[in-house]
């Protein structure tokens, strides 16, 4: 295996990254400094970036984690807020988040001990989708569906084409349901803003092939890797 796919098959990080790093010399094998990206690995050498260790992910892992509103994506915080490692098993606090879930959205966050794997997932050139179900307050423009699907502006940053559906009401409230292929910051809040509607709740229902099914807050499952594995290279 070369070593670049073993850098970032560990999660240490991504092939192209493992590049320039053996160009600044931070990676060794068996204690000597790598000097080539083209260097290839057996099973009982040794690789070390920055003089530690990188050991191979044992068994690749995925699971689905309900993030509940009111806490942070993120492995600390500064404010002191929950996070989602306050939430999750103690087994959970070296396992990668895939995307973010800003403080006030809840629903599905796919954790994995695969840095690769997080990585292909996240990176916009894939355009996998995600499955929100958002709770707007206000009246919902009539050439809202087609204006979303055509792509939008706001504030300087260009949304892509964005499939929505208008669901049930409830008072001045009504449901839509979104699916993003990008995942910019806050897009679907400042998409609703753009309409001048409200977002009071905002549950990202599935990630690619993986929804939250009966999950509830807080709660986490184990996912099929093998069926994720599937979905990406029919990608």
């Amino acid at each position: 295996m070369r070593i670049s796919k073993y850098l970032a098959a560990a999660g240490a990080c991504s092939r192209r990254e493992a590049e320039s790093l053996i160009e600044r010399g931070r990676i060794k094998l068996n204690g000597s400094v790598v000097t080539t990206p083209v260097t290839f690995i057996s099973e009982n050498d040794e690789v070390s970036l920055d003089n530690r260790t990188i050991r191979p992910i044992e068994s690749r892992k995925i699971w689905a984690f309900y993030k509940p509103a009111s806490c942070i994506t993120s492995r600390t915080d500064p404010e002191g807020r929950e996070t989602i490692y306050d939430i999750l098993p103690p087994s959970f606090q070296n396992i990668k988040y895939v995307g973010r879930l800003d403080y006030a959205s809840e629903g599905l966050l796919l954790m994995t001990n695969d840095g690769a794997l997080v990585r292909h997932l996240e990176l916009p050139k894939y355009q996998i989708p995600r499955t929100y179900k958002v709770r707007v307050y206000g009246v919902v423009p009539e050439e809202m569906i087609q204006r979303l699907a055509l792509g939008l502006n706001f504030e300087g940053v260009q949304y892509q084409s964005t499939h929505a559906e208008i669901g049930k009401k409830e008072g001045r409230n009504v449901w839509i349901k979104m699916i993003l292929k990008e995942g910019k910051n806050r897009e679907i809040r400042n998409m609703m803003t753009f309409f001048d509607l409200k977002v009071n709740r905002l549950i990202r229902d599935s990630f690619g092939p993986v929804t939250l099914g009966d999950l509830k807050p807080g709660e986490v499952k184990s996912v099929d890797i093998d069926m994720l594995d599937t979905y990406l290279k029919e990608k």
